[in-house]
C-alpha cells in the first residue's frame, strides 16, 4: 500500500506486500523511501497539474478534425 500524497519515481519496483507511509518520495528497484514529501512539494505538484489541465482545455479548442475538414479530390 502506498500512503496518501506519496510520489513514486519512474521505473521504481514496488515489491509484493510492501507498504509506504503517507508523504513519501519512493524510488528505486526495489523501491524505498528516499525522503518525506513536504507541503511545498505537494503545493508545486498541484500547481503544475493545474497548468496541464488549463493547457489541455486551451489546446483542445484549436483541434481540427481533418476527416471532417477534408474534401474529396476531384478527378
Amino acid at each position: 500500500m502506498i500512503g496518501k500524497h506519496s510520489i513514486v519515481g519512474a521505473n521504481s519496483l514496488i515489491t509484493e506486500n510492501k507498504t509506504f507511509p503517507e508523504n513519501s518520495l519512493i524510488m528505486g528497484s526495489p523501491a524505498k523511501v528516499i525522503r518525506e514529501v513536504t507541503s511545498e512539494d505537494i503545493k508545486m505538484i498541484k500547481y503544475s497539474a493545474q497548468g496541464y489541465i488549463l493547457n489541455g482545455k486551451r489546446f483542445a479548442k484549436g483541434l481540427v478534425n481533418f476527416e471532417a475538414a477534408s474534401t474529396p479530390l476531384e478527378s
